[in-house]
This record gives structure tokens, C-alpha cells and sequence, in this order.
């Protein structure tokens, strides 16, 4: 509960005892999540047979590299910046306490899979490669999904102040650097959700 209640003592209790492994699951259950969600409508709107399947595994396959690479990424980010305020302590610190801030991620990876799935139940199903195009541009700018996309949003923020405990603590700075060291991250992030929906 100190996750959500006190993330300044959360992170305390963990900056020197490193444990990967629910850091690593929070990382891929957030991009399983949206995977799942995305194999399943492309398998509900295109009935296409072996094209579907393609793209459905690039489609998923690329959600989950794609979390891990923004995970990294962002760490690096997070480290380079805060180096400006003389952090000490390792990138791998850094990269493993950043892994926690994946919570919010995997609550809009949830939401975004319901998404999915909800919206492509409404969907005319495809059988050409250029009917599939249209169906999945309706789902992609479907009202399920953009909602999802907007409670991503939020918890883009979430995630944002937590991450902020992250890096005080794996850093060795007060939270206001801390603050300001993943501040360059979640903007982009935020702007990138935001240039897609508008």
C-alpha cells in the first residue's frame, strides 16, 4: 500500500535491495497487455487468414519490444538528466527502480486491451488487404479506444510522479530534481499520446 500511500518510503525501503523480478513483470505486463488486446481485434476485423496472423504477431510482438525499449530509454533519460544535479548511483539502479513506475502502465495496458477488444466487436470484419486498412483506421479512431487513450493520459501523469520517487532514490537527489529528471520523458510522451488523438 505504501506504493500509493507513501512512494518517498516505498522507494526508501528498496533503493539498496534490488529485486528484478517485479519490476521486469510490471515492464512486460504492460506491453502484454495492449498485445493481447491488439491480436485479438485484428483477428475479430480481418479474416484474411495467413495476412491477418502476420500482422497480428508484428503487431504484438512490436508492443512488447517496444515497452522494453521505452523502458530503457527512459531510464537513460532519467540518469542522464539527473546527472546535471550530481546523481550518483548506477544506471542499473536507475533502470530497476524506474521498472516500478510501470504500475499505471499496466492499469491503461488493461484498459486499452478491453478497448480493443470492445470496439472491434462492432466492427465489419475484412477480407481484402485494403478493406482491412479502413476497418482498422475505424478502430484505431474508435470511441472505446480513444477514451483509452485519454485514461492513458492520466496515468501517464501518475506514472510521471512516480518515477520522480525513482530517481530521487536511485539518484540520490531531492524530488524536485527528481521531478525535473523525468520531466523531458513523461512531456513527450504526453505530447506524442496527444498529437495521435488530436
Amino acid at each position: 500500500m505504501s506504493y500509493l500511500t507513501d512512494p518517498d518510503e516505498f522507494f526508501a525501503q528498496r533503493a539498496d535491495d534490488p529485486d528484478w523480478l517485479l519490476p521486469v513483470l510490471l515492464v512486460f505486463s504492460a506491453g502484454f497487455l495492449p498485445a493481447i488486446g491488439s491480436w485479438y481485434a485484428i483477428q475479430q476485423i480481418f479474416s484474411g487468414g495467413g495476412v491477418g496472423i502476420i500482422v497480428a504477431v508484428f503487431g504484438s510482438a512490436g508492443a512488447l519490444v517496444g515497452v522494453f525499449l521505452l523502458w530503457i530509454v527512459g531510464a537513460a533519460v532519467f540518469h542522464g538528466v539527473s546527472a546535471v544535479f550530481d546523481g550518483e548511483g548506477s544506471f542499473w539502479r536507475t533502470l530497476w527502480l524506474s521498472g516500478w513506475g510501470y504500475v499505471p502502465s499496466v492499469i491503461a495496458g488493461g484498459a486499452t486491451m478491453v478497448a480493443l477488444l470492445l470496439a472491434a466487436s462492432t466492427l465489419p470484419p475484412a477480407t481484402t488487404g485494403q478493406e482491412f486498412v479502413q476497418v482498422n483506421m475505424q478502430l484505431q479512431t474508435h470511441q472505446y479506444v480513444q477514451w483509452a487513450s485519454y485514461f492513458g493520459l492520466v496515468m501517464s501523469v501518475w506514472q510521471g510522479v512516480i518515477w520522480a520517487f525513482a530517481v530521487r532514490h536511485a539518484r540520490g537527489l531531492e524530488l524536485r530534481e527528481g521531478a525535473i529528471a523525468v520531466a523531458p520523458f513523461v512531456l513527450a510522451n504526453l505530447g506524442l499520446t496527444l498529437r495521435g488523438l488530436l
